[in-house]
């Protein structure tokens, strides 16, 4: 191949790449960040979680978990209401005893505030991801 042919090659494979990249990258449209939050994945699916600050970051694993595990985060937040037993069957009544009897859900929702202000604004970060990705996709 002539140099002219390989600046060519090399100039298509790089636009071809970028273009690749551009269209596997997802921009949550929303959260503390905004556009500046970047979610990649990989050949895998795997994501890659790109962001100014932490907040942007657990925003983004939020909107990126519930992309990937939507049974599995309902099926979490149920046992911590004490309600595993509504998906899991008679055989998860005790589990919703236990959740119950240690109010893990009411413990969690008193103490919120004697949280650090910081770690507050993470966890909010987080969560907002989530309930961002299902306001953008409903169904």
């Amino acid at each position: 191949m002539t140099l002219s042919k390989w600046r060519v090659l090399s100039v298509f494979v790089t636009v071809s790449v970028c273009a690749f990249a551009a269209a596997a990258a997802e921009r949550p449209g929303t959260g503390p960040d905004k556009d500046k939050i970047v979610v990649y994945r990989d050949t895998w699916g795997v994501p890659h979680i790109y962001a100014p600050t932490v907040e942007g970051g657990l925003y983004a694993m939020g909107w990126a978990q519930a992309q990937d595990r939507p049974e599995e985060m309902l099926k979490n937040f149920m046992r911590a209401m004490g309600q595993s037993a509504t998906f899991d069957g008679p055989g998860a009544v005790q589990s919703d005893l236990v959740s119950h009897l240690w109010d893990h859900y009411g413990t969690s929702k008193r103490n919120f505030l004697k949280i650090r202000p910081d770690i507050r604004r993470q966890i909010r970060a987080y969560v907002e991801g989530i309930n961002d990705f299902y306001a953008a996709h409903p169904k």
